[in-house]
């Protein structure tokens, strides 16, 4: 859709802003988007990239995440619902369950209409058992004295593994590390009653660090906060509707009052006003937001899909990314949904999902991409909402640069802010979307 296009939409569409809309446009000088041919869009920014999964595995992906929908709204999934595991190749889909499953015979019912395969797998832990304990590990400041092991994140919910992965690192130099991390997992085990493996790595971090988008504004814009000393680069996420209002997304880390559209300074996405959200780690800006979210490679700058509803993921299904800074990528896998992760604001841990980059030349997103819109493509035209970028897990290769992963980052419009070099990564966490609307009593997706 192009920018004028989008424009005489939003007149349409949007008939109670409009006033405040011409009020602002008769005082800023807004930059045109659509005077210049943009580049084909795509949706990759690999110079050689993967096919991907085919659009048959596509087209399963989505009607896997319709399943999961419907028995959102009509299952009492808080009873024991922990996760699913997909077969997106071939329609297939097992619920792991924690209990006994409240009208079995409806789930399958509505399986059988989709035509998905349906199997059941017991799981020894709640969801909230799980996330209880990864809570508790990752409020420790360290696990055993002698060693002093430090929790970067949890890994609540691996198929493989039916208990919980502690990652983390050394602060002291530790020469026998099987033994050392073996009382580490025993330390933990103590401390949750739950099976327990270590892995050690590098920290976790956030990806803060497409450029001219304004009110009201689409997901996957480039954000750049005025205030240079510190990381200033982030993306605007989906939008929700707050007591009747549309209201854009970031993530809670972006924390800046004063973001504005990347190239174009006085289109401004927040100002002295920050509403935080504690499930899914977002916040709300005060900035109206609209049904589109920007796609295609970083550059692009006038192609959109338009968001039409949400989707829940399992494992093995795949996403694409849409962060500012470097553009949509596809092919990422979800690997992990309950990896306990702190985003550093000092509001707690936050339970996100896993997705790994499978395209071996390409990255999943860049410092900058926090905040940016994860979704499934429906389509040309159209996308489900997932979620939220937010950061990378422990033990995440880094790059950096220009160069082609693994010797850099591929095509993002800033590589190098006032305070470091922004680092790229094939595996990232995620947000859900639907966490995070209900964490706003009231609200919902704004979509077409």
């Amino acid at each position: 859709m192009s920018n004028s296009s989008r424009r005489s939409a939003v007149r349409a569409s949007l008939n109670a802003v409009i006033a405040v809309l011409v009020l602002v446009a008769s005082v800023i000088s807004w930059p045109g988007l659509g005077d210049a041919s943009p580049p084909s869009p795509v949706e990759s920014t690999s110079a050689t990239p993967s096919p991907g999964p085919s659009e048959a595995t596509m087209n399963n992906v989505v009607t896997l995440t319709s399943l999961r929908s419907w028995m959102f709204d009509n299952i009492p999934m808080s009873a024991g619902y922990v996760g699913s595991v997909d077969d997106p190749d071939n329609l297939g889909t097992t619920l792991l369950w924690y209990g006994d499953i409240p009208d079995l015979p409806s789930i399958t019912a509505e399986a059988s209409n989709l035509g998905i395969k349906l199997t059941v797998e017991s799981w020894p832990f709640s969801h909230d058992q799980i996330e209880s304990a990864s809570n508790k590990l990752m409020s420790l400041t360290s696990l055993t004295g002698d060693y002093d092991f430090h929790v970067y994140d949890v890994v609540g919910l691996n198929p493989n593994f039916k208990g919980l992965t502690v990652q983390g690192g050394f602060g002291n130099p530790t020469e026998d590390t099987v033994s050392a991390e073996s009382q580490v997992a025993a330390a933990a085990e103590s401390a949750t009653g739950m099976p327990i493996r270590v892995t050690v790595g590098s920290p976790s971090g956030t990806l803060t660090g497409r450029t001219t988008d304004y009110a009201p504004f689409n997901a996957g814009g480039l954000m750049l906060s005025l205030d240079a000393t510190s990381d200033n680069l982030c993306s605007s996420g989906f939008s929700i509707y707050v007591n009747g209002s549309s209201q854009v997304l970031t993530a809670r880390h972006c924390d800046k009052t004063n973001y504005v559209a990347y190239s174009a300074h006085n289109n401004q996405y927040s100002g002295n006003y920050i509403h935080n959200i504690g499930p899914g780690a977002a916040r709300w800006m005060g900035s109206i937001g609209y049904v589109l979210a920007w796609m295609g490679s970083y550059n692009v700058q006038d192609f959109t899909r338009t968001v039409i509803g949400i989707a829940d993921v399992g494992i093995n299904d795949y996403v694409c990314f849409g962060g500012g800074n470097s553009g949509a990528h596809c092919n990422i896998q979800v690997t992990d949904l309950s990896v306990s992760w702190n985003d550093g604001t000092g509001n707690g841990n936050t339970e996100t999902i896993e997705g790994v980059q499978r395209t071996s030349d390409e990255i999943a997103s860049i410092q900058g991409d926090s905040g940016g819109p994860v979704y499934i493509r429906s389509g040309d035209s159209n996308a489900y909402a997932v979620g939220m970028i937010q950061g990378y897990p422990s033990g995440a290769t880094t790059h950096s640069g220009s160069g082609t992963w693994p010797n850099g980052c591929g095509g993002a419009w800033d590589y190098c802010p006032s305070n470091g070099r922004n680092l790229c990564v094939q595996s990232v966490l995620f947000t859900s979307i639907r966490t995070i609307i209900g964490g706003v009593p009231g609200s919902s997706l704004v979509h077409g």
